[in-house]
């Protein structure tokens, strides 16, 4: 579970940003939106299953989601700290980026925290806290391009495996491949349990279709139950199985055999027969119309529909593994009804046994209707038209009433974040954009 994440000197974000997982202990309301745990050092008594990001267009919401996909990025490996071909710091800030995690995995409280220049990794450092906070180890940069490295006292040996190692990419992968247990776990929990899902586009049917069929037929079950409850219509799915025609059949043999001669080039060998199927398969969906069971292909439902689908697998995914899933403009293409029986997923607390956590960035004012969200669950971001600079700020620091209208306090500017046209005219009239 995320407990917090930080980051500075990224993209539109020039200072420090945090976003905390972590309740306010004075509300009280929907408790079922919590995880019951105790996590060493934090004062509280659970952990926030979402959380929702509201800011105008071009605010920097999405950057949020970018720099929890570039830093997850540089401690995969995937991307060198040195080899990249722009840093993506704020713009004219040749100061480092800083990220910073605290998680909690397999009953232990983790702080993993690191900094970059241009010319590599800076900083690196790792703490466990299964009761008391304790270094697993730090290194750093010297002037001369050198490394420094501290170990803490209950993990010996780390100074010796990095002992001359001056590749200015990140350490904890390869402490991890040495086996030092607290780097195994928490490159285990980037890997695994923190994933940013890209829906800038509609995803492709047959990517949908290939989500759909690994899911394996228990995840599969609660995506179908969990669209249903949103009255999509949808009652269940069959395979529909029909013969091939000459035309399919032929263009199937022209496949198998330019895929022989690929296997032929690469091995030097001749495949050992390849066959060819005569019946195709298909996933269909099943409605209820005029009290007779439909069933209709995927490319026959609506995009709204396959968006619900999209979402489900990912949230239902989550859900079943405890992930901490990140999604950017969750609400596209969804009636806000379907969305909101979504997210309700991760509150439901026989569902979602391993504290698997939501964060999306949205425009839906559904959110702010103090009957599905917490107080503490609500963040901001906004952009300084001046600086260009974006700050991310909870609702909690404005102290709002329980009984507040969230919704109307917002919109008439009392939190900020939401677009002012005036100012936006102003702006750009006085760049010299817009001559009147």
């Amino acid at each position: 579970m995320l407990l917090e994440f930080s980051f500075k000197n990224f993209r539109s974000i020039k200072d420090e940003a945090v976003l905390s997982m972590l309740p306010v202990n004075s509300y009280k309301e929907h408790q079922e939106n919590v995880h019951p745990c105790s996590i060493p050092g934090t004062g509280t008594d659970g952990v926030l299953t979402a959380a929702a990001i509201y800011g105008p267009n071009a605010s920097g919401k999405t950057n949020l989601l970018r720099a929890v996909h570039f830093s997850r990025n540089l401690v995969l490996g995937i991307t060198h700290p040195a080899h990249l071909p722009r840093r993506q710091s704020f713009v004219g800030n040749s100061d480092p980026s800083s990220f910073s995690y605290t998680f909690y995995t397999d009953g232990t409280r983790y702080e993993y925290e690191f900094t970059l220049d241009d010319d590599g990794a800076l900083s690196e450092r790792l703490s466990v806290s299964p009761k008391a906070k304790r270094l697993v180890y730090e290194r750093s940069r010297n002037d001369d391009g050198t490394y420094s490295v501290k170990q803490g006292s209950k993990y010996p040996g780390i100074v010796t495996k990095l002992k001359g190692y001056t590749d200015p990419g990140f350490v904890l992968g390869m402490l991890a491949n040495y086996g030092f247990e607290p780097c195994v776990k928490a490159m285990r929990w980037f890997a695994d349990d923190l994933v940013v899902a890209n829906r800038e586009a509609p995803i492709p049917d047959a990517e949908l279709m290939d989500k759909l069929a690994t899911l394996g037929e228990a995840k599969f079950k609660k995506v179908i139950k969990a669209i249903s409850s949103a009255d999509l219509g949808i009652t269940g799915v069959q395979l529909k199985v029909d013969d091939m025609t000459e035309d399919e059949k032929s263009a199937q043999k022209e496949n198998a055999d330019k895929l022989a001669a690929v296997f032929e080039a690469l091995t030097g060998q001749k495949p050992n027969g390849v066959e060819i199927p005569d019946k195709k398969v298909a996933m269909q969906f099943r409605h209820e119309i005029d009290g007779r069971s439909v069933g209709f292909g995927l490319d026959d439902e609506s995009l709204g529909t396959r968006t619900m689908l999209d979402l489900a697998v990912d949230f239902i995914d989550a859900i079943d593994a405890g992930r901490t899933l990140f999604v950017d403009e969750v609400e596209r293409s969804l009636h806000p009804l379907l969305l909101e029986s979504l997210v309700a997923l991760f509150f439901d607390p026989d569902l979602n046994e391993h504290g698997a956590q939501l964060i999306f960035t949205t425009n839906e004012l559904l959110f702010l209707k103090n009957d599905t969200l917490r107080r503490d669950q609500i963040w901001f971001i906004e952009k300084n038209l001046q600086s260009g600079s974006s700050d991310i700020y909870p609702l909690s620091s404005f102290s709002p009433r329980k009984d507040e209208s969230l919704i109307n306090r917002y919109l008439h500017g009392a939190y900020g974040a939401v677009p002012y046209a005036d100012q936006l005219m102003g702006a750009i009239c006085e760049t010299g954009g817009i001559n009147l």
